[in-house]
């Protein structure tokens, strides 16, 4: 029976099912599975906090961390990559 899989590479995120170690069907994922993660973190998020981090140890043994960071305006951090030119 095929067995669901998400799964990161070089080109990006892919989910589908898999048989055996084999992809049987895959769509690459990528922008959605960000914004999933995005908008779980968020919702975990107790009130009043402004930021969630989760941590992890790589392959290669280094460390690395994901945190997401919460703003009532469009930061300064932001306004390029979500093309906005005055403050929300």
């Amino acid at each position: 029976m095929a067995e669901y899989h998400v799964a990161s590479g070089i080109a990006g995120i892919y989910a589908g099912t898999m048989k055996g170690s084999y992809w049987k069907d895959k769509s690459e994922v990528t922008d959605s599975a960000i914004a999933a993660v995005m908008t779980y973190m968020y919702l975990q998020m107790r009130d009043g906090e402004t930021s969630k981090a989760y941590a992890m140890r790589l392959m290669d043994g280094t460390y690395a961390r994901l945190k997401l960071e919460v703003a009532d305006k469009c930061p300064e951090w932001a306004k390029e990559q979500l093309g906005e030119n005055n403050e929300s």
